[in-house]
């Protein structure tokens, strides 16, 4: 019985070593925690990036062992920008901004799609203009953001529906400018990326 009780014992001091060195090895961990890796990710201000911004307030990057800064940006031209210039390490944009940006770069990826919308884009006019169909846009002024989904939608919405696009006057605004220059009368109409 005496190397029963001696062997009980050892075998206990040995399980409150290792869970003593145990503990204390977890615990240097955490105080000696190593920084997540950071990414600075360029987001479009549009209800599309809901995911990511989500994705932030809930934790779900850190949970995953990265610490994201969303960068808010007016619309996926801007995004594509930063990209290009170095300022963040990823973009959300949408088909038309890759697009566009492919004929002129060949140095960026595409990672993945994570929304996809077919009723995205409106063309916007004031009420009372008479613009019902593309032919009314003939000599008239219509707002964009160049190189964006804005622009693709009107040239492919004129050219379906006969109108030259060089009839109309095509003019280049940030997305947060164009219910500004469509209420001002800049423009005739204006389409919207909403």
């Amino acid at each position: 019985m005496n190397g029963f009780i001696k062997a009980s014992i050892a075998l206990a001091i040995a399980v409150v070593a290792i869970l003593f060195f145990g503990y204390q090895s977890t615990d240097s961990k955490i105080l000696t925690k190593e920084p997540l890796p950071s990414v600075k990710i360029a987001v479009s201000t549009t209800p599309l990036s809901a995911p990511f911004y989500i994705a932030d307030r809930k934790g779900f990057f850190e949970a995953e062992g990265i610490n994201a800064e969303l960068i808010s940006l007016a619309g996926g031209t801007k995004c594509f920008s930063a990209l290009l210039k170095n300022e963040v390490d990823l973009a959300t944009s949408s088909n038309s901004v890759i697009m566009f940006n492919g004929f002129k770069y060949d140095h960026f990826t595409l990672l993945s799609s994570f929304v996809e919308s077919d009723n995205d884009i409106k063309l916007m006019s004031l009420s009372g203009s008479g613009t019902t169909q593309a032919k009314d846009l003939i000599c008239k002024s219509v707002g964009i953001v160049k190189g964006s989904a804005s622009e693709y939608f009107l040239h492919t919405w004129l050219t379906l529906s006969g109108v030259d696009p060089s009839q109309v006057s095509i003019k280049d605004y940030s997305v947060v400018d164009l219910p500004k220059v469509l209420s001002l009368g800049e423009v005739s109409e204006s389409p919207l990326v909403l």
